[in-house]
């Protein structure tokens, strides 16, 4: 019940953030503390954790894919295809 409430009210559960997204520690006011890196954890309980956007090179790439899936209409193989030509 607990864990529902704090999702409730846009706190993050545990799990790595996702493609575009970066973990950020607040206060139990809600003020921002720093960004948390990769396998860091909050030490304070009553700190939490929200999502906030990434690099902007980051969010183009998820907005590219978005515009592709939803305005081009292509697969998702076709875009991940596309994505790791662009690697290479």
């Amino acid at each position: 019940m607990g864990q529902t409430t704090l999702i409730r009210k846009g706190f993050r559960q545990g799990g790595p953030a996702g493609f575009g997204l970066r973990r950020l520690l607040v206060d139990e006011t809600g003020n921002p503390k720093f960004e948390l890196r990769r396998l860091e954890h909050k030490s304070i309980q009553t700190d939490r954790v929200i999502l906030v956007p990434g690099p902007p090179e980051e969010i183009a790439v998820v907005r590219d894919i978005y515009r592709d899936f939803v305005d081009r209409r292509l697969g998702e193989q076709a875009i991940a295809t596309s994505l790791n030509g662009s690697v290479a």
